[in-house]
């Protein structure tokens, strides 16, 4: 069998995509359910943590590359509808493009 990290290795995001570790889902109870607003019901936010960029960013309009605007280890916040869900043995990543990554929650602190 291959290991937890030799198997998050075997996955390579490509192009302009990013490899999100997505946030757990809060346990959820009537209660929650009531004091919650309605908006948020209605658009989730959904957070992760950045684990892998793709190789490069090109550029629309110029066709050069661009440095990513996340690094490795951000939270970020996305859309609830967007990118593919990969699991790897039991672990669930999603893998979406960089730009439809919302916001920058929480950056990576230096070393």
């Amino acid at each position: 069998p291959v290991s937890r990290v030799e198997a998050r290795m075997m996955i390579r995001v490509k192009g302009p995509r990013v490899l999100i570790r997505p946030a757990p889902e809060p346990e959820q109870d009537d209660d929650a359910l009531i004091q919650r607003p309605e908006a948020y019901l209605r658009h989730p936010v959904v957070m992760g943590r950045v684990e892998q960029l793709g190789d490069s960013q090109v550029c629309k309009y110029c066709g050069k590359g661009k440095p990513y605007e996340v690094q490795v280890g951000d939270v970020v916040t996305f859309a609830p509808s967007v990118g593919d869900f990969v699991y790897v043995d039991d672990e669930r990543f999603l893998i979406l493009n960089a730009t439809d990554i919302s916001a920058i929650v929480a950056r990576k602190e230096a070393a």
